[in-house]
């Protein structure tokens, strides 16, 4: 059986699942302009993801000069160095404190041009997770693959579905606790897909990919689009703009996650309940089960 944990997305406390869906964790933004806040309830932190420019201004990078320095054109610079992992450890524990840990911790990549491999991005953030989990030990820490920026110096390293399976791969080498949360529309973005242009062999090349490593998996992420919108403006049926490939689509998803495994579900809608509802109903009848 294919189990999804729904996780509650959007600003305040979020949009709600029809059918009576219940959720009991919600997506808290902890970018480097977000607000600290006191938390009542499970939370996954979504941490700085680079698209645009910073003000940096988060209450949580108070002290932390070499941090808020790593940015060119005021975007972040993730990963930029060991010495930036530790800094992050410390923003994370100033946005989190003790009470109330997270029980997810999301991250995104670097970029090509100041960490051009996988190699060299797993030693830094190897610090990263030594500290943080000796100080959140009941923490997931998952990693999206990212597609889509201002940052006009180099492409996110973690893009394509080829990237992500040796990301898998590297980190099961070394037996790193990192995993993967999996943003489809941003792998057909990466590899020159946009709305109405994917088809069944691409998604058929995508799923081939992602088999093998499907149990490092843990979290997904899942928006539409309309034509000539922004991004996470839309449905599956806008995105698509092909029943019977929108219904392959699920179809194949169904299929790798058919292992009985819950994965956190995150319908990363911006357009309103209409849109954020269909997504929902369409896993639904597709045969997912939200525990």
């Amino acid at each position: 059986m294919s189990k999804l944990i729904p996780v509650r997305y959007g600003r305040g406390k979020g949009m709600s699942y029809p059918g009576g869906i219940e959720t009991e964790i919600r997506e808290v933004a902890a970018h480097f302009d977000s607000s600290v806040k006191e938390i009542d309830s499970n939370y996954s932190l979504h941490t700085e993801y680079s698209y645009g420019p910073r003000r940096m201004k988060s209450p949580a990078l108070k002290n932390l000069e070499y941090l808020k320095s790593a940015r060119k054109s005021r975007i972040p610079q993730l990963w930029y160095d060991e010495k930036w992992a530790k800094e992050f450890v410390t923003y994370i524990k100033n946005w989190v404190g003790t009470d109330n840990p997270p029980k997810v911790i999301e991250i995104h990549p670097p970029f090509e041009d100041y960490c051009s491999n996988i190699h060299d991005f797993l030693d830094v953030y190897e610090v990263f997770e030594k500290e943080i989990s000796e100080h959140y030990p009941d923490s997931d820490i998952f990693i999206e693959n990212r597609s889509g920026t201002k940052y006009n110096r180099a492409e996110f390293l973690i893009s394509k579905v080829e990237e992500i399976n040796k990301l898998s791969k590297s980190v099961e080498s070394r037996r790193l606790s990192l995993r993967l949360a999996v943003d489809f529309p941003q792998i057909f973005t990466a590899h020159g897909m946009g709305v109405g242009e994917i088809t069944k062999e691409s998604i058929e090349n995508v799923f081939d990919t992602l088999t093998p490593m499907r149990e490092n998996i843990l979290s997904t992420h899942i928006w539409g689009k309309k034509k000539g919108s922004k991004s996470h403006h839309g449905n599956l049926d806008t995105y698509f703009m092909d029943r019977e490939i929108k219904e392959f689509f699920l179809e194949e998803l169904l299929e790798l996650f058919d292992d009985d495994i819950p994965r956190y579900f995150v319908p990363e809608v911006q357009s309103g309940y209409d849109d954020h509802h269909a997504i929902i109903n369409d896993f639904v009848q597709a045969g997912f089960k939200f525990v």
